[in-house]
């Protein structure tokens, strides 16, 4: 099926023998032409579909009929908003007051525009620019710069002020009415099995302090790799 789907990626896949499929898929650098053509797909699947939404898409013509035709046939659908490249693009620890702004702008849009998505989806990630060179180090096996750069990172003070701005972030959301859902590394959950932010402050993904319902992605995406999904719901 991932063939009839280019460019997509699969995010979320959960089943059992008791009940059926459930599948989420996410768009990546993909036109709102090429989302609109998967549609029939989604559709017959009955898939939902988390949307990237760049930063000066919101607002656009191309993304308002994309949510508008998602609504008329039945796709839940998530909106996933990103910064500028050189701004993240992901939600961190480093740009928390930037992305904040950015939530406020899609959610008021959203809100002028009379659309209910799923969920607004704040995916956390380290710095677009610190991940290239990570793996940069990892090509040249230099673990030792890897661990001098993850070390740089660690700011308690920082840390616990980032996670108190998302924490307002993701009231904000729901004030508005809208769900937030917080993505980022599997491997977070060691932090909430130990009960320390020790590596959410390694990687700068500030969600500490148990403000929302954690839940494990069911499997991995083709891509590589699946992001857990820690959410919090009204």
């Amino acid at each position: 099926m991932l063939k009839k789907l280019p460019f997509l990626l699969l995010l979320l896949l959960t089943c059992s023998k008791d009940r059926p499929i459930n599948l989420s898929v996410k768009s990546s650098n993909l036109s709102y032409k090429k989302v609109l053509e998967q549609f029939p797909i989604l559709q017959k699947k009955h898939a939902s579909l988390y949307l990237q939404v760049k930063e000066n898409d919101i607002g656009s013509y191309e993304l308002k009929e994309v949510l508008h035709a998602a609504k008329e046939k039945g796709i839940n659908i998530s909106i996933w908003p990103l910064l500028q490249v050189e701004q993240g693009p992901w939600a961190s620890e480093h740009n928390y007051e930037i992305f904040g702004k950015l939530v406020s702008k899609t959610i008021d849009w959203l809100e002028r525009e009379h659309i209910q998505p799923e969920y607004i989806v704040i995916n956390m990630e380290n710095g677009l620019a610190q991940m290239d060179s990570i793996k940069n180090f990892l090509k040249d096996n230099d673990h030792t710069s890897i661990i001098k750069v993850l070390l740089n990172n660690v700011d308690r003070e920082r840390f616990n002020k980032s996670v108190e701005e998302y924490k307002r972030i993701v009231n904000e959301i729901h004030d508005k009415g809208f769900k937030a859902m917080i993505t980022t590394y599997p491997f977070m959950v060691d932090d909430f099995q130990d009960e320390d932010p020790d590596i959410q402050d390694l990687a700068n993904v500030p969600i500490s302090g148990g403000w929302f319902k954690k839940k494990r992605s069911g499997c991995a995406s083709p891509a590589g790799g699946s992001h857990g999904s820690p959410r919090r719901s009204p």
